[in-house]
């Protein structure tokens, strides 16, 4: 199917970008109620931590607020690429945002208790190293206060063609916050904008207390966790690989057992590649989170191999 998706390239990334649009603008209107909702009291400071910070989009959420609302938010950033903390700096001060402050540090290297109202992680997870996961959560929860809520916008499932990430599932972040003892999530938020294949989602979590053992226990289980991860990534891929096929069956007049052994994209001629052009959308995207499967598959079976012999290295 690879070699396919030259054919469909054009049309499918303008849909992406049209979705990856919408998403975006839907995680700043989730920050954006998440801060009104402290500025009610406006004697009271918010201090507000945004891992992995990026180029800067949450401070947008600032910038539209009156002055004295400004001067309430201390807004503090972290993330790992200079480049982009060195973005957000110049970014602070055009919007000025007085009481900004980045600094680049790791999630899972992060050390902080109790200090935030608001710790955000917005398009975040699907980039973190999946074996610092549930560590980088942990330190998220850590941050903030009593209190204090962490907010969490993702992509629910594949959608950008990223090397070496991982896109997981609303209910997989849900399974180890609730199984590794860190507390469950008070809110979720569905997309209902987008593709059914191209979603989003968001949470809001409450700090509660933490089960060390109960983390122990969920750690000692990783290995598995992440092989159940990349089975469930193989059989999604096999599902949308047979839809594929019988699609392109449908157009073609061949079975899927025809199709696999007589079809060679390269020997498309213009009339066929017209007809192809007019396949549906849902097809199209399928053909997408299958490129996207397959890398996730590759970089979790890498990450497992690495978390097998860190584990034999200490025995």
């Amino acid at each position: 199917m690879t070699a396919l998706w030259v054919i469909f390239n054009p049309k499918i990334q303008k849909k992406i970008s049209k979705d990856k649009k919408e998403a975006r603008s839907k995680t700043l209107e989730y920050l954006r109620s998440s801060l009104r909702s402290y500025l009610a009291d406006p004697n009271k400071e918010i201090l507000w931590l945004d891992i992995g910070c990026g180029n800067g989009r949450s401070l947008e959420v600032i910038k539209d607020l009156r002055s004295e609302e400004k001067n309430c938010v201390i807004i503090h950033g972290i993330d790992e690429s200079e480049k982009y903390l060195s973005i957000c700096e110049r970014k602070a001060k055009r919007f000025k945002i007085k009481k900004a402050r980045f600094c680049k540090i790791k999630v899972s290297e992060l050390n902080v208790n109790s200090r935030y109202d608001i710790v955000s992680a917005v398009l975040l997870l699907h980039e973190v190293d999946p074996l610092e996961l549930p560590i980088s959560l942990k330190n998220m929860l850590k941050a903030l206060k009593e209190n204090g809520r962490l907010i969490i916008v993702d992509f629910d499932g594949p959608f950008e063609r990223e090397n070496d990430t991982v896109a997981w599932k609303r209910e997989e972040i849900e399974h180890i916050l609730d199984q590794a003892g860190m507390g469950k999530c008070t809110e979720t938020i569905d997309s209902d904008d987008t593709s059914n294949q191209l979603r989003f989602f968001s949470m809001y979590v409450h700090k509660g207390k933490f089960n060390d053992s109960k983390y122990d226990e969920f750690m000692a289980e990783y290995e598995r966790f992440l092989e159940t991860k990349r089975d469930r990534c193989i059989e999604n891929l096999k599902e949308l690989d047979s839809k594929v096929m019988e699609r392109f069956g449908d157009i073609l007049g061949l079975d899927k057992t025809e199709l696999r052994s007589n079809f060679n994209p390269r020997e498309i001629n213009e009339d066929l590649s017209n007809k192809l052009k007019e396949i549906d959308i849902d097809i199209k995207i399928s053909m997408n989170i299958m490129i996207i499967l397959n890398k996730n598959i590759v970089f979790l079976d890498t990450k497992i191999k690495e978390l097998r012999d860190r584990r034999n290295n200490k025995t």
